[in-house]
């Protein structure tokens, strides 16, 4: 399964956040709180802990950084979490014997 998602740990939406005393809209997240098809906004850490939980294994990640214009985003390694504006990952179901 591959999942993709915008994080909602990235350092402008934690500044936004902070200073503006609001639910963060930007390029990435541009829909008010109330009237999001997300379901959900969470951060990278959320997500890694909800796999682990549902008894699966993250085969490949990334953390990426980008505009939602462009085509490919860039790898994020150093602090993903503050920097990366979407996590990609591919799972797979553990088997349970």
């Amino acid at each position: 399964m591959i999942v993709s998602f915008p994080s909602f740990s990235h350092w402008q939406v934690r500044l936004q956040l902070l200073c503006k005393g609001v639910a963060p809209k930007n390029e990435h997240l541009p829909y008010e709180w109330y009237n999001t098809p997300n379901i959900r906004v969470i951060t990278i850490r959320d997500f890694t802990r909800f796999v682990a939980e549902i008894n699966a294994t993250i085969t490949r990640e990334a953390a990426l950084s980008g505009s939602k214009n462009q085509r490919f985003g860039r790898v994020i390694h150093l602090l993903p979490h503050w920097r990366a504006t979407y996590g990609l990952f591919m799972l797979e179901k553990n088997n349970i014997l």
